[in-house]
């Protein structure tokens, strides 16, 4: 594992070869460049605003802007400013397929896929009782031992292969395999991602993770790599106890789900939805586990236990 100490900036641009005394080389992959959440909230934020009756959703389409962001340093800013903006817009999102996940805890998802065949999903837990920085606490804990506890259902495999700062991390994912029809035999995916932590004394922080290329984690025969164009959580105080975590994801498969007839055959049956829908009470079930972890934590410390007292 290497761990260094080096700027954002210097781990974007650097041209060395990776060695223990150098940082990390890595650039946001085409899709993560060219992701729709930009411009898809700026739609919807928009429809926030007084509107005619007839104003449609927003269409799932890529944008210019966010392709043409100068540098990745600047890109991965504004996606962070765009998946804050949809977080907030969650009650907004009506032309979206809902789960619901388990009443008690407050879990929910929506879901939908963009033309391009890509896999949107928007899950929230309203309410937790702990305090945002506990939370974003734990969703920084990037421990395989932790991130298999609570994210089981959709994460099977994660390892922090280098630490570009205090703040940024190269990340190599294995998402667990589809249980749907014969999929868990041939859709094993795997992603290399940059992930970024957005701390803030204000009510809302954020942690991003975005497809990257790089030569600490090299593509294997036995997993495809698919391309995580955005995956964030946005963290909102809503009390100096309490908190709501949401989630946003966009997610291409690749391999052979990206050649034209398959991505026909899946939108015609409706397969694609199905498994879109599947990720996404996937999805509740981990939000439900980190709620019910962080609580136990906050109430382990309120009774002067370890924290290593709770099983999560």
């Amino acid at each position: 594992m290497l761990k260094t100490s080096y700027s954002v900036n210097s781990a974007a641009h650097t041209k060395k070869k990776e060695t223990p005394d150098a940082p990390p080389e890595w650039a946001l992959s085409r899709g993560a460049r060219r992701n729709s959440i930009v411009a898809f909230a700026q739609t919807y934020d928009a429809l926030n605003e007084p509107s005619s009756p007839e104003e449609k959703a927003p269409d799932l389409t890529k944008r210019r802007s966010i392709s043409d962001a100068t540098g990745d340093i600047a890109t991965l800013l504004e996606i962070k400013d765009a998946l804050l903006s949809l977080c907030k817009s969650y009650d907004t999102v009506h032309d979206w397929a809902c789960t619901r996940g388990d009443k008690e805890h407050g879990t929910q998802g929506k879901y939908k896929i963009s033309p391009e065949g890509d896999m949107f999903l928007l899950n929230r837990a309203a309410v937790i009782n702990c305090a945002a920085d506990a939370a974003m606490a734990l969703l920084w804990d990037m421990r395989e031992v932790t991130v298999f506890k609570i994210w089981r259902n959709v994460i099977e495999h994660c390892e922090v292969v280098a630490k570009v700062s205090p703040t940024q991390r190269i990340l190599h994912l294995r998402w667990a395999r589809p249980t749907m029809g014969v999929a868990g035999n041939t859709s094993a995916r795997d992603t290399a991602v940059i992930a970024n932590k957005y701390e803030s004394k204000g009510p809302v922080q954020a942690i991003v993770f975005n497809s990257v290329t790089t030569s600490l984690v090299p593509e294997r025969e036995d997993y495809v790599r698919g391309e995580t164009k955005v995956l964030g959580f946005v963290v909102t105080a809503l009390s100096p106890t309490t908190c709501s975590v949401a989630l946003a994801c966009e997610f291409a498969m690749k391999g052979a789900f990206d050649r034209p007839l398959c991505k026909a055959f899946l939108s015609c049956t409706k397969l694609d939805q199905a498994a879109a829908k599947l990720c996404s009470v996937d999805c509740n079930k981990s939000l439900k586990a980190l709620k019910l972890a962080l609580e136990a934590i906050e109430e382990a410390h309120d009774h002067d236990e370890p924290p290593e007292a709770v099983h999560l």
